[in-house]
This record gives structure tokens, sequence and C-alpha cells, in this order.
């Protein structure tokens, strides 16, 4: 009888809704991204434990990072949908270079014997809600191809700074050179997250895209959508202790699985 359920559930869920017209869908969604800002050189809040890059001719370079999260989507006549989001996402930057944070200098790591360099990667964990509006370009039977526009808030909730050591000998990066967590969230997240929003750890941005949506039964639906987000400076760096306060730009593609009613 348990063998029998699912092909069961699955028959009785392809006849729900046929020949009804659903105009809201709620889906889960995640994907990777690939997150790029510039450290802002220019900052007035060079104090303290972080100093100007060293041999800043060097390139930056993005980190890879993910999304997860909601979207309830509304329809509002067959070519517009307007959407809202939740998630929770993880962008960054790295650097060839030796930031100064708490703990050993640089040149103490070079005066080590195996010592081949340094490089320095900042990750940043936040939290995300959008507003967007979807634009339907192309129906075909179970598919529907589609662009998109929308808005974006996005709250710091924890922040990991890290100089790793680079062995001359065998290539290996390690951590150890030394490494800090900024803002991590102590108390609750929604206490966290109001105090962040109150210390200007935040960004607004835009995201620009497209999909592709199929309907394998009536009130499932799969997406696909590539994302290019890109965000404002830090609303106040005097708070992000000069961790990525530059414009952030992320690529990625949403995946994910909605139902319809």
């Amino acid at each position: 009888m348990k063998a029998l359920f699912l092909p069961v559930l699955l028959l009785m869920l392809s006849f729900h809704g046929k020949g009804q017209s659903t105009k809201n869908q709620i889906s889960y969604f995640l994907g990777p991204t690939y997150s790029k800002t510039n450290f802002n050189l220019t900052s007035n809040f060079l104090t303290g434990w972080f100093k100007q890059l060293y041999e800043t001719k060097k390139p930056t370079k993005g980190v890879s990072g993910h999304y997860i999260g909601l979207d309830y989507r509304r329809k509002l006549s067959d070519k517009f949908e307007i959407g809202i989001g939740f998630n929770y996402s993880m962008n960054g930057q790295q650097s060839p270079n030796f930031f100064k944070i708490k703990g050993i200098s640089e040149q103490a790591l070079k005066d080590k014997p195996d010592y081949g360099g340094t490089s320095y990667r900042v990750v940043y964990k936040s939290y995300e809600s959008a507003l967007r509006l979807d634009y339907v370009l192309l129906r075909k039977n179970d598919l529907h191809f589609y662009s998109t526009l929308g808005a974006m808030l996005n709250v710091y909730y924890r922040v990991e700074a890290n100089n790793f050591f680079i062995s001359r000998s065998t290539g290996d990066k390690r951590v150890g050179a030394n490494e800090d967590v900024y803002f991590h969230a102590t108390g609750g997240r929604v206490e966290e997250l109001k105090r962040h929003l109150k210390l200007g750890l935040w960004r607004i941005g835009i995201l620009i895209g497209g999909g592709l949506e199929y309907n394998p039964i009536p009130i499932w639906s799969i997406r696909a959508e590539p994302i290019l987000r890109i965000y404002s400076d830090l609303h106040d760096s005097s708070e992000s202790n000069f961790i990525m306060d530059g414009k952030l730009f992320n690529i990625g593609c949403n995946l994910g699985m909605g139902i319809n009613f």
C-alpha cells in the first residue's frame, strides 16, 4: 500500500486544477553565484586594525557563493507577474594582497622560511528581500520564457575575513596569518538584523535577468533564472571596518520548484 501512495498522489495532483486558472505561486529556490566588489581605498576610516592594501596594482578576484530562499508570485495578466522574495546569500571578494587585521603582521610572515606570499579573502553572509516584475516573452505548451526586473534590500548578517599564508615550497594556502569575524548575530537574528539596519550595514540594488518556467503538472512549476544583481555602496562604511564597502556585482542562476494555486 505504501508503494502505491506516491503514484496515486501524483495522479491526483496531475488532475487538480485542470481547466482552472491559477494566479498564485510559492516557490523554493537555490543556486550558485559569483560575486565581485572593490575595497574602498579612498575611505577616511583607515585606522585601527585595517591598513591600505599592499601592492595595490594587483587585481582583485571574485568569490563563489550561493542564494537560498522563498518567492511568492502573483499573476496580474497573461503577460505580467509581480513577485516578492526573501533569501539568504553569500557574497565576497579576494585579493592577492595582505590586510592587517588582528594578529600577526605581514613582516612577521615574510620572515618565515617557507614564505611564498599571502592572500586575503572576505565573505559576507546576508539576508535579502526583493520586489520584482516578470514579463512573459513567449508561451509554448507547458513552457514560458520571461524577463525580470526588480529592486532589493540586502542586510549584513555575518562577515568573515581571512589572511592566508602561501607556502613557497608547495604553493598551498592555509588560514592562520590572521582571521576575524564581524557582526555575527550573538542574539536573536531578528534583533541583530534590526541593529544592523540602524548601523547602516545594508545595501540597495537592482536585479536584471530572465527565466524559463516549466509546468509538468498544473500545480507544479520548475524554474531556471540567470540573474545579474548590482548593489550600491555599503550605506554606512564607518561601521564596516573597511570590509567590502564598495559596489558589489553578483551573477548567478536561481533553480526553483513551486506550487501554483
